[in-house]
C-alpha cells in the first residue's frame, strides 16, 4: 500500500445558491467541520427532471401516506431470535416503484410509497445515521450526469445535479456531502437535508467522487477507482487503492488486492487480510465498538476481526445492493441479498434470510421502533 503525503489545504467556506459560489466568507472558530450555510433554492422545472418527485424535503415526523400491512407474522424480534431494533428498508420488485418497509421490533412489517424513480437493478439507496433519511443518485436522461436526491424517506427532493458522488456524515444526522466536476476539479460541498442548507468546503484538483465522510474528514475515489484521496483539517493524502467504508472512530477500509484498515492519515491500523471466499470486495462497514469489520464482495456477505483477521460468520449466499448495516448492540450485521435481506449473528454464528423475495435497495435498523 503507498502511501503519498501531499500537505495541507486551506478550507474556504462560501455561501452557494443553485450550486455556484456567491460569497466569500469569513470562517470562524468553532469545533472541526462546523459550517457556516445557506439557503439553496432549487427551482420547480429542475425538479421535474425526474417524475414522482415532491419539491423540498420535510420533517420526517410528518406521515401522512397509507400504510399498508405486510406479509410479515411478527416483529423483527420474534423472527430474529436477540434482534434488538427495528428495520427499514427501500425496495422494489421487478423495477416498479419503490416503497419503504417499515419492520418494528415487536409488530409486523408496514409499507408506504416512495416518491423516486427507480432503475431495473438494485441500485443503492442510503439512509443517514438516524434511519430516517436517505438519498439516492439518478441520471439525467441525455445528459450523462447524475442529479443528487435526498430528504425525509417520505418526501425526497431534488439537491443537485452534475453529481458525481455523495455520501453520508457517519455520525451527524441529515449531513451530506456531495461532489461534481468544475473544469478539471472537484468541487465539494455539504448539505443539511433538512433545512436545505447548503455550504462549499473545498475544491481538490483531478475528477473525485465524494466516498465517504465524518468527524475524521472526507474520502474521494479518483476517476481511475484505484486511488483514494482523504482530506482533513490535518492535510491531504493519497493511498493506493479503492474505498470500502469508515468508521465513526476514524477507521477507514480500502483494496488494494487485499483489505487494509487505515486512519485518516493514510497510516495502517495493523490489520491487512484477504477475503477470498467472498470474492471481489465491495463494502465495507465497522460494528459500533470498532471490534469487528463486515465485507460485502461480489460472492458473499462475511464477518471479521478487525485488528487479528479472524472469521466470525459468513454466508455464500447472493447478495445484491452494496449496502451494511449493523444492529445497535453490535451483534447483527445485515445486508440485502439477491432477494431479501441477509443477517449475520457474531455471536451465535447463524446466517438468517428476511424479507424473502424483496428486491433492497436501501436498509437500516431504528432502536426507537417497537
Amino acid at each position: 500500500m503507498k502511501r503519498l503525503v501531499l500537505g495541507p489545504m486551506a478550507n474556504p467556506s462560501k455561501i452557494v445558491e443553485d450550486g455556484l459560489a456567491t460569497q466569500e466568507v469569513q470562517q470562524g472558530a468553532g469545533p472541526r467541520w462546523a459550517w457556516l450555510a445557506a439557503g439553496v433554492a432549487i427551482g420547480a422545472a429542475v425538479a421535474l427532471l425526474l417524475s414522482g418527485l415532491t419539491d423540498s424535503p420535510a420533517d420526517p415526523d410528518q406521515e401522512n401516506l397509507l400504510e399498508i400491512a405486510r406479509a410479515e407474522p411478527g416483529g423483527t424480534g420474534d423472527m430474529i431470535l436477540g434482534f434488538p431494533d427495528g428495520i427499514a428498508a427501500i425496495t422494489s420488485k421487478g423495477g416498479a416503484s419503490l416503497e419503504e418497509i417499515v419492520w418494528p421490533l415487536a409488530r409486523p412489517a408496514t409499507s408506504r410509497p416512495i416518491p423516486l424513480a427507480t432503475t431495473a437493478g438494485p441500485d443503492p439507496i442510503g439512509y443517514d445515521v438516524s434511519g430516517r433519511y436517505v438519498f439516492a443518485l439518478r441520471p439525467v436522461l441525455g445528459e450523462g450526469r447524475l442529479a443528487l436526491f435526498a430528504g425525509s424517506s417520505s418526501s425526497v427532493g431534488l439537491i443537485a445535479t452534475g453529481v458525481s458522488g455523495a455520501a453520508w456524515h457517519d455520525s451527524e444526522p441529515r449531513q451530506l456531502a456531495y461532489s461534481r466536476p468544475v473544469e478539471g476539479a472537484t468541487e465539494i460541498l455539504e448539505t443539511d437535508v433538512w433545512s436545505g442548507r447548503t455550504e462549499f468546503m473545498a475544491s481538490l484538483p483531478g475528477e473525485q467522487r465524494v466516498v465517504g465522510y465524518g468527524d475524521w474528514g472526507m474520502a474521494l475515489q479518483q476517476s481511475d477507482n484505484e486511488v483514494v484521496t482523504l482530506f482533513s483539517d490535518e492535510g491531504l493524502y493519497t493511498v493506493d487503492g479503492r474505498f470500502l467504508g469508515s468508521s465513526h472512530k476514524g477507521m477507514l477500509a480500502v483494496f488494494d488486492g487485499q483489505i487494509s484498515v487505515i486512519t485518516p492519515q493514510a497510516l495502517p491500523v495493523g490489520a491487512f487480510f484477504e477475503v477470498p471466499t467472498l470474492g471481489d470486495p465491495l463494502v465495507a462497514q465497522f460494528s459500533p465498538d470498532g471490534e469487528m469489520i463486515a465485507i460485502q464482495g461480489n460472492s458473499g456477505f462475511g464477518v471479521f476481526t478487525t485488528v487479528y483477521k479472524e472469521s466470525v460468520v459468513g454466508s455464500t449466499v447472493g447478495v445484491g445492493s452494496p449496502v451494511i448495516v449493523w444492529s445497535s448492540d453490535g451483534r447483527f450485521a445485515l445486508t440485502p441479498g439477491d432477494a431479501g435481506v441477509i443477517v449475520l449473528d457474531t455471536e451465535e454464528g447463524f446466517t438468517e434470510l428476511v424479507l424473502d423475495g424483496e428486491l433492497i435497495h436501501g436498509i437500516t435498523v431504528i432502536p426507537t421502533i417497537d
